[in-house]
């Protein structure tokens, strides 16, 4: 009884010990190092690598150039995908097994497919597989030499035309002329007479303007965009002369370029 106690304790041990022994599959050494790579553990990661891929980046640069991309880029929802197969496959020394990577970015939605190659080492006395990583592994076309580089330009507006060609809404930059009505002066209808006349709009039309519901003494009130390139009309502005205010007084117009604030207020008399 007591000698087929031992030589049961003995099987156990040896079914433990064999288990514990069970060297680990590329499969499952690779299924570690994606999950490593979805929660960004990047120094983690360099522990993964092979003896060559640590020859041709230190440990600094890697964590660095992942940390720089993922920041520059604004890398965010990362999913990189591997499945392994339902059946073992048999490996001896390096194996190639697929993975996806999905991310988003301030360029839009990056994804793409792209194969790891793991190679078996020795290292401390014990065998383990390694990803043989180079900078394909951040994205497909990158090579080791290339930096990537991310600005934003603002789009441009497309133009829209008559069946003449001639321009309905077309590109450029504007300035906006309009009044603010607490500073027209005395008498101001002699200065909407005026703007009248320099903008070609009627004073029925600059009267609506100045009597909508939401005007304000102090309120700038824009009354007609004109073209920046049109110099004939803001010289008439900065020119114009109030005959009855030599002195410099009177009322102000106020010119704005339509996209950057531009703090350009013109009295109506200020040529000398």
């Amino acid at each position: 009884m007591k000698r087929a106690l031992i030589i049961l304790l003995s099987v156990v041990i040896a079914v433990i010990i064999s288990g514990c022994s069970k060297e680990m599959t590329p499969e499952e050494r690779f299924s570690q190092y994606v999950k490593l790579w979805n929660d960004q553990k990047f120094d983690e990661m360099y522990g993964f690598l092979s003896e060559k891929a640590k020859d041709s980046i230190s440990k600094e640069e890697f964590v660095s150039r992942y940390n720089k991309i993922h920041k520059d880029l604004e890398i965010n929802e990362l999913k990189v995908s591997y499945k392994q197969p339902e059946e073992e496959q048999e490996h001896e020394e390096n194996a190639e097994l697929p993975f996806s990577a999905k991310m988003n970015s301030a360029a839009g939605p990056i994804e793409f497919d792209h194969n790891a190659t793991l190679v078996k080492e020795e290292r401390e006395k014990e065998t383990n597989w390694y990803v043989d990583w180079n900078t394909s592994y951040i994205f497909p076309e990158l090579e080791a030499g290339d930096k990537i580089s991310f600005k934003n330009v603002q789009a441009e507006r497309g133009s829209i035309l008559d069946r003449a060609g001639n321009g309905l809404a077309i590109n450029g930059t504007a300035v906006q002329v309009g009044v603010v009505p607490g500073e027209l002066g005395e008498p101001k209808e002699k200065t909407i007479t005026k703007l009248a006349e320099l903008l070609e709009m009627s004073e029925e039309q600059i009267n609506k303007a100045m009597n909508a519901g939401w005007v304000k003494p102090d309120l700038f009130v824009p009354l007609k965009k004109v073209s920046k390139t049109n110099k004939g009309l803001h010289e008439k502005f900065i020119c114009a002369r109030r005959s009855d205010q030599p002195d410099g007084g009177g009322s102000r117009v106020s010119l704005r370029r339509g996209f950057v604030p531009l703090d350009w207020l013109c009295r109506s008399n200020p040529c000398r």
